[in-house]
């Protein structure tokens, strides 16, 4: 189509430029060049006629005038030629006006014929745009047949396929099934003759199972019966031996309770100052205690007296030495020590050859800990004593001196003074409840273990409380009640028996006896120190809600001391405060609880 119109434009421009050429040719005319003449003929003009008026005018004015017939002839010849002039231009316009109309002419016929062509060119063009468009219509036509009996065709074709595939699947699905259902058949008559075979088996499982359920019921109830007669035939041979036993558990409790009493006290011939003896208890212990005749003349705290002979537990030399192990520098420059010494155990020796322990000398120089109590055991000769010696607490209003004075000795001399001792009343200084901490043997048989001990004394309710650890494992709970300056009770079959000792009673110390469980007749023996103390006094533990919270703010005090102190010096003596703070409130939230858990249990 696109062809077609372009073949019409093309041959109209061929006609209309040919239809100019023969124009231009037309219209200019000439000479042939053989003849000489026009190859069209000139128009033919007719000569312009003569104005009837113009020549009576003349006659008239030819005989009116006085001319002479030489004038009248100049001027003929003058008018003829001017005749001649106007006849030629006339002519020549004529002629011209004859070409151009006869240009016009072949110009009009051009364009007529040029109009004509272009309308044949238009109507060939439309005739070849008409065949075009149904030659396109046609192959459209015949393209879309094609394309249809095409997609007819593959959708023939993919039906045909699509059918052929039904098919197949189908008879391999038909295939599949069947042997699927083989497959489950027999797979289900696998699993029907397997279950059946397992049921069987089950059956037969069980009933041997039941078989020996029943036999091992029937032994085991057998042996149960044994055991449960046995049992109680052990409890009551446990019973009737605890029965028979009693006399001889509840005669070493007995002795166990003894000792300690009425401390006596004599007077210094040469200061005429009046000093308490030493006091205490010493316990034979074995199958059967003995609760031994304590010296009631030993003036010496650090000598043990059994039977009349004499122990060294601690030597003046010993004491000095404990000094100079810790605080050299001070001994040299004679000043009272500031630093802790552990608390440690001492051998006891006879010789060379250790006999027991005894426990301990005091933290510090200055400090009173320990300072008027020994306690431990020895044994010689397979025969174990426990012990407790020391300056005991005065009686209530009044006060007694004890000969041994640590800080004297420490600075190595020793006072005739000796030391001022107080009573748990004095001043009404010993009041509410107070940490105890030290240590403990505990044994069987000569075989003993140092245990640590930490508890306290409810001085106001008269109820003492002390935890023996193994590390961290509490090994047995101590409890009594105070009388006086003793205390005396059984808490969870454990007997203890003790006493004050020390100024305001700040060290307590006793034995104790084990009377039932799988540690029965363990003993053994203990010491312990209230903390925290300063030359004012002790600090009191609380449970009350009001001072705990107060004790914590007290911490958070001193931890901002220690933080912010600018020396060594300061730093040191910030961070025992806190140590101090810290220990009074963590006993508070946990030792109170526990002392107050016990109380009602403890039995005299």
């Amino acid at each position: 189509m696109k062809n077609m119109k372009k073949f019409s434009l093309n041959l109209i421009t061929v006609v209309l430029a040919s239809t100019a050429l023969a124009a231009c040719s037309s219209s200019k005319g000439g000479d042939d060049p053989n003849t000489g003449k026009y190859l069209t003929s000139p128009p033919t003009t007719s000569a312009k006629p003569i104005d009837s008026s113009s020549s009576s005018s003349d006659e008239s004015s030819s005989s009116n005038d006085s001319t002479t017939e030489t004038e009248q002839s100049a001027d003929q010849n003058t008018t003829e030629m001017e005749l001649a002039q106007k006849e030629a231009d006339a002519a020549a316009k004529a002629k011209a006006e004859q070409e151009a109309a006869a240009a016009a002419a072949a110009a009009e016929k051009a364009k007529i014929e040029a109009e004509k062509v272009a309308a044949e060119a238009a109507k060939a063009a439309e005739q070849a745009k008409v065949e075009a468009e149904k030659a396109a219509a046609a192959e459209k036509l015949a393209a879309e047949k094609a394309a249809a009996d095409a997609a007819k065709a593959a959708e023939q074709a993919k039906a045909d396929a699509e059918k052929a595939a039904a098919e197949k699947a189908k008879a391999e699905a038909e295939k599949a099934a069947a042997e699927k259902a083989k497959a489950e058949a027999e797979k289900a008559a696998a699993e029907k003759a397997k279950a059946e075979a397992e049921k069987a088996a089950a059956e037969k499982a069980k009933a041997e199972a039941e078989k020996a359920a029943a036999e091992k019921a029937k032994a085991e109830a057998e042996k149960a019966k044994a055991d449960a007669e046995k049992a109680a035939a052990e409890e009551k041979a446990k019973e009737e031996a605890e029965k028979a036993d009693k006399p001889r558990v509840d005669k070493n409790v007995a002795e166990v309770k003894k000792g300690f009493g009425t401390s006596q006290t004599y007077t210094d011939e040469n200061t005429n100052n009046k000093f308490t003896y030493v006091n205490g208890t010493i316990v034979k212990v074995g199958e059967e205690f003995e609760n031994k005749n304590f010296a009631t003349d030993n003036k010496n705290l650090n000598e043990l007296v059994i039977d009349g002979k004499k122990i060294s537990l601690y030597s003046d030399d010993e004491i000095v030495a404990w000094r100079d192990q810790f605080h050299p520098e001070d001994d040299k420059n004679g000043k009272v020590g500031s630093g802790n010494n552990p608390i440690t155990a001492k051998d006891i020796k006879e010789g060379d050859v250790a006999i027991g322990k005894v426990g301990y000398l005091p933290s510090k120089r200055n400090s009173q800990d320990f300072e008027q109590t020994r306690f431990g055991y020895i044994v010689k000769d397979g025969i174990t004593h426990l012990f407790v010696q020391g300056i005991r607490t005065p009686e209530e209003g009044s006060t007694n001196r004890s000969p041994f004075n640590y800080s004297d000795l420490q600075s190595g001399y020793e006072s005739a003074e000796g030391q001022q001792i107080y009573s748990v009343d004095a001043d009404g200084k010993v009041t509410g409840v107070y940490t105890y901490k030290g240590g403990a043997f505990y044994g069987k048989d000569g075989q003993y273990i140092e245990l640590s001990a930490l508890g306290a004394v409810d001085f106001d309710n008269k109820n003492l409380m002390l935890e023996l650890k193994d590390g961290e494992q509490t090994k047995l709970t101590l409890g009594a009640k105070v009388k006086g300056t003793e205390f005396d009770g059984m808490l969870n079959g454990v007997q203890t028996k003790g006493a004050f000792y020390g100024s305001s009673g700040q060290d307590i110390a006793g034995v104790f006896y084990q009377t039932q469980g799988d540690e029965k007749d363990y003993n053994g023996a203990f010491g312990a120190s209230k903390v925290n103390c300063t030359w004012r006094g002790c600090e009191q533990l609380s449970n009350d809600l009001k001072v705990v919270e107060e004790m914590k703010a007290e911490v958070a005090k001193q931890a901002d001391n220690v933080k912010n102190a600018t020396s060594d010096w300061a730093k040191g003596y910030y961070q025992e405060q806190l140590d101090k703070a810290q220990s009074k409130l963590t006993h508070s939230e946990e030792i109170v609880p526990k002392l107050e858990a016990v109380k009602d249990k403890i039995t005299e």
